[in-house]
Protein backbone atom coordinates (compact mmCIF):
# COMPACT_ATOMS: atom_id res chain seq x y z
CA UNK A 1 0.00 0.00 0.00
CA UNK A 2 1.39 3.59 -0.91
CA UNK A 3 1.02 6.23 1.70
CA UNK A 4 -1.49 9.07 1.32
CA UNK A 5 -5.26 8.59 -0.59
CA UNK A 6 -4.26 9.08 -3.83
CA UNK A 7 -3.75 5.40 -5.81
CA UNK A 8 -0.23 4.15 -6.33
CA UNK A 9 0.41 4.05 -10.04
CA UNK A 10 3.62 2.30 -10.82
CA UNK A 11 5.20 -0.66 -12.29
CA UNK A 12 5.73 -4.05 -10.87
CA UNK A 13 8.74 -6.55 -11.87
CA UNK A 14 8.44 -9.83 -11.22
CA UNK A 15 11.57 -12.23 -11.95
CA UNK A 16 11.10 -15.42 -11.52
CA UNK A 17 8.51 -16.07 -9.54
CA UNK A 18 8.58 -12.83 -6.65
CA UNK A 19 8.06 -9.62 -6.78
CA UNK A 20 11.88 -7.93 -6.99
CA UNK A 21 10.51 -3.83 -7.50
CA UNK A 22 7.41 -1.51 -7.07
CA UNK A 23 8.43 1.68 -8.34
CA UNK A 24 7.10 4.73 -10.61
CA UNK A 25 5.83 4.17 -14.12
CA UNK A 26 8.49 3.06 -16.37
CA UNK A 27 10.84 1.44 -13.76
CA UNK A 28 11.41 -1.30 -15.60
CA UNK A 29 10.92 -0.47 -19.23
CA UNK A 30 11.43 -2.41 -21.88
CA UNK A 31 14.87 -1.03 -23.45
CA UNK A 32 16.47 -0.48 -19.94
CA UNK A 33 20.42 -2.12 -20.32
CA UNK A 34 19.31 -4.22 -17.68
CA UNK A 35 16.21 -5.75 -18.35
CA UNK A 36 16.88 -8.66 -20.62
CA UNK A 37 14.26 -11.20 -22.17
CA UNK A 38 11.47 -9.14 -20.64
CA UNK A 39 7.60 -9.58 -21.29
CA UNK A 40 5.02 -6.69 -20.45
CA UNK A 41 1.84 -7.13 -19.47
CA UNK A 42 -0.51 -3.95 -19.68
CA UNK A 43 -2.44 -4.16 -16.36
CA UNK A 44 -3.10 -0.24 -16.88
CA UNK A 45 -6.30 0.29 -14.99
CA UNK A 46 -6.02 -2.97 -13.15
CA UNK A 47 -5.60 -3.69 -9.34
CA UNK A 48 -2.14 -5.92 -8.66
CA UNK A 49 -2.25 -7.84 -5.59
CA UNK A 50 0.85 -10.11 -4.57
CA UNK A 51 -2.45 -12.65 -3.31
CA UNK A 52 -4.76 -13.09 -1.36
CA UNK A 53 -4.91 -15.07 2.02
CA UNK A 54 -7.64 -17.49 3.30
CA UNK A 55 -7.03 -17.79 7.18
CA UNK A 56 -9.45 -21.05 7.87
CA UNK A 57 -9.44 -23.94 4.44
CA UNK A 58 -9.87 -27.63 5.29
CA UNK A 59 -7.63 -28.79 2.35
CA UNK A 60 -8.38 -31.99 2.96
CA UNK A 61 -12.00 -31.76 2.25
CA UNK A 62 -11.74 -30.62 -1.13
CA UNK A 63 -12.43 -34.27 -2.54
CA UNK A 64 -15.62 -34.20 -0.61
CA UNK A 65 -16.75 -30.64 -1.78
CA UNK A 66 -20.76 -29.64 -1.17
CA UNK A 67 -21.61 -32.98 0.70
CA UNK A 68 -22.12 -31.13 3.94
CA UNK A 69 -23.71 -28.15 2.31
CA UNK A 70 -26.84 -28.64 3.92
CA UNK A 71 -25.72 -30.18 7.59
CA UNK A 72 -25.78 -28.68 10.59
CA UNK A 73 -22.76 -28.16 12.85
CA UNK A 74 -23.47 -31.20 14.52
CA UNK A 75 -23.84 -33.48 11.71
CA UNK A 76 -21.05 -31.88 10.20
CA UNK A 77 -18.91 -33.10 13.40
CA UNK A 78 -20.90 -36.42 13.58
CA UNK A 79 -20.68 -37.18 9.50
CA UNK A 80 -17.41 -35.51 8.80
CA UNK A 81 -15.23 -36.42 11.52
CA UNK A 82 -17.37 -38.80 13.04
CA UNK A 83 -17.82 -41.28 9.47
CA UNK A 84 -16.18 -39.90 6.59
CA UNK A 85 -12.75 -38.90 8.21
CA UNK A 86 -11.85 -41.78 9.11
CA UNK A 87 -11.97 -43.30 5.79
CA UNK A 88 -9.35 -41.08 4.40
CA UNK A 89 -6.16 -43.14 4.23
CA UNK A 90 -2.61 -40.98 3.52
CA UNK A 91 -2.80 -40.78 0.10
CA UNK A 92 -6.24 -39.42 0.23
CA UNK A 93 -5.03 -36.84 3.05
CA UNK A 94 -2.51 -35.93 -0.10
CA UNK A 95 -4.65 -35.81 -2.90
CA UNK A 96 -7.36 -33.72 -1.16
CA UNK A 97 -4.93 -31.28 0.32
CA UNK A 98 -3.03 -31.06 -3.14
CA UNK A 99 -6.20 -30.39 -5.35
CA UNK A 100 -7.59 -27.83 -2.49
CA UNK A 101 -4.05 -25.79 -2.39
CA UNK A 102 -4.23 -25.94 -6.25
CA UNK A 103 -7.11 -24.56 -6.22
CA UNK A 104 -6.72 -21.74 -4.04
CA UNK A 105 -4.05 -20.55 -6.00
CA UNK A 106 -5.90 -20.63 -9.10
CA UNK A 107 -8.62 -18.36 -7.39
CA UNK A 108 -5.46 -15.81 -6.15
CA UNK A 109 -5.42 -16.87 -3.23
CA UNK A 110 -1.52 -17.63 -2.20
CA UNK A 111 -1.36 -18.28 1.40
CA UNK A 112 -3.78 -20.48 2.95
CA UNK A 113 -4.18 -21.76 7.03
CA UNK A 114 -4.74 -25.41 6.33
CA UNK A 115 -7.11 -26.40 8.89
CA UNK A 116 -6.29 -29.98 8.93
CA UNK A 117 -8.07 -31.68 11.51
CA UNK A 118 -8.29 -35.07 10.05
CA UNK A 119 -4.50 -36.25 11.26
CA UNK A 120 -5.53 -39.78 11.55
CA UNK A 121 -1.86 -40.69 12.33
CA UNK A 122 1.79 -39.26 11.42
CA UNK A 123 1.48 -40.63 8.04
CA UNK A 124 -1.56 -38.12 7.52
CA UNK A 125 0.32 -35.31 8.74
CA UNK A 126 3.25 -36.28 6.21
CA UNK A 127 1.43 -36.57 3.32
CA UNK A 128 -0.74 -33.51 4.24
CA UNK A 129 2.70 -31.58 4.50
CA UNK A 130 3.66 -33.25 1.62
CA UNK A 131 0.81 -31.99 -0.83
CA UNK A 132 1.31 -28.90 1.06
CA UNK A 133 5.00 -28.41 -0.17
CA UNK A 134 3.86 -29.34 -3.52
CA UNK A 135 1.10 -27.53 -3.90
CA UNK A 136 3.20 -24.85 -4.71
CA UNK A 137 1.78 -21.58 -2.08
CA UNK A 138 2.21 -20.51 1.55
CA UNK A 139 0.62 -22.36 4.15
CA UNK A 140 0.37 -22.40 7.72
CA UNK A 141 -0.26 -26.59 9.02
Amino acid sequence: MAPGRAPFRGDVLVEDDRIAAVGAPDAAAPGDAEVVDVEVVDARDRIVLPGLVDSHRHLWQSALRGIAGDWTLGQYFARMRGVLGGHFRPEDTYAGTLLGAVEALDAGITTVVDWSHNINGPEHADAAWAALEAGGGRAVF
